[in-house]
């Protein structure tokens, strides 16, 4: 695991944020308040963002539990994106800053769109991960070789009232699209423990042992399968930061450009409309 976020995120936030406000000779009021106006709103977000990602720095990232917490950290860097858009685009830029104001406006905006697919990832992942875990406790696995028929006939109930409703909670769910196939591979877990547990219910009384022996070695595989998709997810909450480096990597470049404009001789006041 790299670094504490905060000791890698935090400073080079700061050096895309951070501006000086001010204009060159034969600046204008407005180009001041413009030039003023970016300044307040990079260095808004950079302390946002500072807030953001200590406190992300503090959530465990093993136990689906805290996923909660991780995903409304991620939801509030994408309202920090979403809020820098908004107040950016309410701006009128100098003329000479037009190209690298859509730029900066583009940034706040693929800032927005990034957390938050996160942010559904996250939530997906919150949904999906207790049902997997569950696949670790279910009924029928569990029963003695010699248990009897009745035994047998309430597991089997149990484990398809689980299955069905897991399933159907999956089938509302449509996470982001890198996750699909992630979904698919869940989905088609769970209609694999649901067919195998059918087998034992549907078995005439003399085969139902049989049966039940027959879903234990399934079951070997299928828990394995379960685990294999919660290490996805460990992986995926590993790097969960990674997006936000991305970002900080394509804001360097706008923040050389933006330190350019400032410290150019003059600055054109923007057009009236």
């Amino acid at each position: 695991m790299r670094r504490s976020m905060v000791a890698v995120l935090v400073p080079a936030v700061l050096a895309l944020m951070l501006m000086v406000p001010g204009c060159g000779n034969g600046g204008t009021a407005q180009a001041v308040d413009y030039l003023g106006r970016i300044s307040e709103i990079h260095d808004g977000v950079a302390w946002d963002l500072s807030y953001v990602l200590e406190s992300l720095s503090g959530i465990p990232r093993d136990e689906y539990y805290h996923l909660e917490e991780l995903r409304g950290l991620f939801d509030e860097a994408r309202g920090i994106f979403a809020l820098a858009y908004r107040e950016a685009d309410s701006l009128q830029p100098l003329p000479e800053a037009e190209e690298l104001h859509a730029d900066l406006l583009n940034f706040y905006r693929e800032g927005e769109e990034k957390i938050g697919k996160t942010v559904d990832s996250l939530g997906f992942f919150q949904a999906v991960l207790p049902m997997l875990a569950d696949v670790q406790n279910l009924a029928l696995p569990s029963l003695p070789e010699a248990a009897a028929p009745e035994e047998i006939k309430a597991a089997g109930e149990e484990d398809r009232r689980t299955i069905d409703m897991y399933l159907a909670d999956l089938e509302g769910w449509r996470p982001p699209e890198g996750l699909l196939s992630y979904l698919e591979r869940t989905r088609g877990l769970f209609n694999a423990l649901r067919d195998a547990i059918i087998g034992v219910q549907q078995a005439p009384p003399p085969e139902e042992h049989a049966r039940l022996s027959q879903l234990r070695e399934q079951y070997a595989a299928m828990a394995e399968t379960a685990r294999q998709l919660q290490g996805e997810v460990a992986s995926f909450l590993s790097g969960v930061g990674s997006g936000i480096d991305a970002l900080i990597r394509e804001g360097r470049e706008l923040a050389s450009r933006v330190q350019d404009l400032l410290g150019a001789p003059t600055a054109t006041p923007p057009e009236k409309r």
